[in-house]
């Protein structure tokens, strides 16, 4: 499952590129209600394009580029309907999940939804005009093997705005918070990169990570990795109770 923001599209394509590697490519999921308008164009999509879903444009961008990859665009935000819609086939098996969403709201809806699931691999990334930020979390045999994003950094749990959909929220944030193509880039590399770990010969192999942090800054030029324990008191808090 992907988020398809600035972010979202480029991970869409490194995400095919792994997948094709895989010696069982998983069916990919793009996750988006947006639609194509021309500031996109400047960091992602082409004017060809304008006026399309999001989802439905990088899918078809993606299953032209690589063929034998299962692409499941769907036209709508993440919300609990449409993950409950799928979480029967999810809940025995291996998720991957790479969130290029920008907003805490689904960013907290996602990993609580991660916390019914046996097998997980969770990798979400933001941005903002120069720098940018990854967290990492795996959980496997429904056990989590580092803190969740919200364990480490717990301000993202005390959001104050809508989700994407509702109250012109995306559009709002869109004009309040630009972005360039290189930090949008930079995230989607470092992304990439973090999953890379996890496929070995082919396969995913769901093991504690060396690091799950990972913070860029396009202006100094470094990307540093760190391993961060959950802030104290919230080591066993694994499951929120949804706003």
């Amino acid at each position: 499952m992907l988020g398809c923001g600035g972010i979202g599209y480029h991970v869409g394509e490194a995400v095919a590129r792994i997948a094709e590697a895989m010696v069982d490519p998983p069916e990919i999921f793009l996750v988006d209600g947006d639609i194509i308008e021309d500031k996109n164009c400047e960091r992602q999509f082409f004017k060809g394009v304008v006026g399309q879903a999001k989802a439905q444009a990088l899918a078809t961008i993606i299953s032209s580029k690589f063929p034998e990859i299962r692409v499941t665009p769907v036209i709508d935000y993440i919300n609990e309907n449409n993950l409950r819609v799928h979480r029967n086939r999810w809940l025995n098996g291996s998720v991957i999940v790479l969130a290029g969403v920008d907003n805490n709201a689904t960013r907290c809806l996602i990993e609580d939804e991660l916390m019914r699931l046996k097998d997980v691999i969770f990798i979400t990334g933001g941005n903002e005009v120069v720098e940018g930020q990854v967290h990492v979390f795996v959980r496997s045999g429904r056990k989590n093997l580092c803190p969740t994003p919200s364990q480490i950094s717990p301000e993202v749990r005390n959001y104050t705005e809508a989700a994407p959909g509702t109250d012109g929220q995306c559009l709002a944030k869109g004009a309040s918070d630009p972005q360039t193509a290189l930090v949008n880039r930079s995230v989607s590399v470092v992304m990439e990169m973090s999953l890379n770990t996890f496929i070995t010969d082919g396969k995913v192999n769901a093991v504690k990570p060396k690091y799950n942090e990972i913070r860029v800054d396009t202006k100094q030029g470094f990307v540093r990795s760190f391993w961060r324990d959950p802030v104290p008191g919230l080591e066993n808090k694994t499951k929120w109770k949804r706003r």
